[in-house]
């Protein structure tokens, strides 16, 4: 496990600190003993794969000022990786390593005069990164905090404060930082692990501010909002796929068709019984859902089609390709009746539901 806080600079001047988590599993990596770990080599070359970003100034140009390297196996866990960062002295320059067992730290900055208070802010991001709440922030106002959860393409899960709970915030609490948490389609189920299923959400509040989870426990003290699909109550996903559905990778109008794949499926689709018409399913938060009408300018794709783009659409494991239009929309009662019961609970009861036509390309 590899957690960094990074304190960057942009062009224009604006500070923030970006915290990642990388986990490692049971890669061997080369020089690096897990019993004593070197957080050069991990730092450097063999940081992981990313699960999760905390990140207050979005990439672009930006310098990195300090940083706070954690390194330790995954088995260490969350609480203890954090007990053994809150027992490091602060630091007596601007540069410093620790070792605690199987937990190795490293602290550079480029200040030379407020170290330690730096190494304090960056601890305090790193911590939060491993859901050690902020003493500074222990308590929630009594209103509700609104989460609001956004599938980003190329990004995953991004979850942020609406701007009215982050101005309440920063007026009770100085110390509070606005920030957002990216979270990978595919590293989603270890985060889940890692933090526990039923706390996910609290989990994603608790490092967005600060608060203990006592706190946000509270019946009423935060409500989720998924933005821009606008799910609703009525939309209800029991498991991640729809019977039925393909997986597959949509494919812009110059890119060459790969046989091979990986990673997770940018796309999938629902087909109709005679295989001329399908829905575009997206993926939001943890289930696929049918893209409705109010989504069409969210996905490249979609938006692709409606300028009048050529876009195809290879299904994984048979390599089926298909080209693709925008046909008519269908309401939710229409997409029940043609695509069943469970489609047509995940689809928008206030949108019309996206319908595709399909024409199957000879196989090459």
């Amino acid at each position: 496990m590899y957690v960094v806080a990074q304190r960057v600079l942009s062009p224009g001047g604006r500070s923030g600190v970006n915290a990642f988590l990388f986990f490692h599993g049971d890669v061997d990596i080369p020089g690096v003993s897990w019993n004593d770990p070197d957080v050069d080599i991990i730092a450097n070359a063999h940081p992981g794969t990313l699960a999760l970003q905390r990140v207050e100034q979005p990439s672009g140009g930006n310098v990195v000022v300090s940083y706070l390297d954690i390194v330790a196996p995954d088995a260490v866990g969350f609480e203890q990786l954090g007990r053994a960062l809150l027992e490091i002295p602060d630091p007596s320059s601007n540069a410093a390593s620790w070792s605690r067992g199987v937990v190795a730290i490293r602290f550079v900055t480029q200040s030379s005069d407020n170290h330690a208070s730096e190494f304090g802010e960056l601890r305090r991001r790193a911590l939060l990164i491993l859901l050690i709440p902020d003493k500074a922030s222990a308590a929630v106002q009594e209103q509700p905090l609104t989460l609001l959860a956004q599938d980003v393409t190329g990004v995953g899960m991004v979850y942020r404060l609406d701007s009215e709970s982050a101005a309440r915030l920063s007026e009770h609490n100085r110390s509070f930082v606005t920030a957002s948490i990216h979270i990978a389609y595919e590293d989603m189920d270890a985060i889940k692990r890692a933090w526990g299923e039923k706390e996910y959400h609290a989990q994603i509040m608790l490092a967005l501010t600060g608060s203990s989870l006592d706190a946000l426990r509270g019946a009423g003290k935060y409500e989720i909002k998924h933005v821009p699909t606008a799910l609703v109550p009525s939309m209800v996903a029991a498991s991640r796929d729809i019977p039925g559905q393909i997986d597959g990778d949509w494919l812009a109008p110059q890119s060459p068709t790969s046989h091979e794949r990986a990673g997770w499926p940018t796309g999938a689709l629902l087909l109709s019984k005679d295989g001329a018409q399908a829905l575009d399913l997206v993926f939001v938060e943890s289930a696929w859902f049918p893209m409705s009408e109010a989504a069409l300018y969210t996905y490249p794709h979609s938006t692709g089609l409606l300028g009048g783009e050529s876009w195809r659409f290879v299904a994984r494991g048979s390599n089926e390709t298909f080209e693709i239009a925008i046909g008519a929309s269908l309401t939710r009662e229409e997409v029940t009746a043609r695509y069943g019961r469970e489609a047509g609970a995940r689809s928008s009861p206030d949108d019309k539901t996206v319908q595709l036509l399909l024409n199957r390309l000879p196989s090459s």
